[in-house]
């Protein structure tokens, strides 16, 4: 019977080891790749929701920066959410306000990595359709 020596027993072992540490390092970049995207997806939904707010309003708000916090910015590191309303066009007769969204939050991996994510929309007094015929 003719067994293993020991060079080829090394090699497999060093090729075993080579094979779990890269597989090792792929799970976690994995999971990394998914904790960015549930991030990403909490900013959304906060920017979505902060938007809804501000549309379902029957007053137009008034201009200037205003800080927000609902729930999916709570479940983000350090997350501010901030509103600025700006006038978009004061020739026109319609109230017509550009408001911006903006969501920063702190990486869960990496606290030196800040995320910002905006959302813009235009906002007139009884509807976008007494400003475009």
């Amino acid at each position: 019977m003719r067994g293993f020596t020991i060079l080829e027993a090394l090699i497999a072992i060093v090729l075993f080891i080579v094979s779990a540490v890269s597989i090792f390092a792929a799970v976690g970049t994995g999971m990394n790749t998914v904790r960015d995207i549930k991030e990403n997806a909490l900013a959304s939904a906060a920017l979505q929701a902060q938007i809804e707010t501000v549309r379902s309003n029957s007053n137009l708000p008034a201009v200037g920066t205003y800080n927000f916090n609902n729930t999916p910015l709570s479940n983000l590191v350090n997350g501010i959410g901030t509103v600025s309303v700006n006038q978009y066009d004061v020739n026109l007769d319609a109230n017509l306000l550009i408001v911006v969204i903006r969501v920063t939050w702190d990486s869960r991996l990496q606290s030196t990595k800040h995320n910002t994510k905006r959302l813009g929309a235009l906002i007139a007094n009884k509807g976008l359709g007494t400003i475009v015929p």
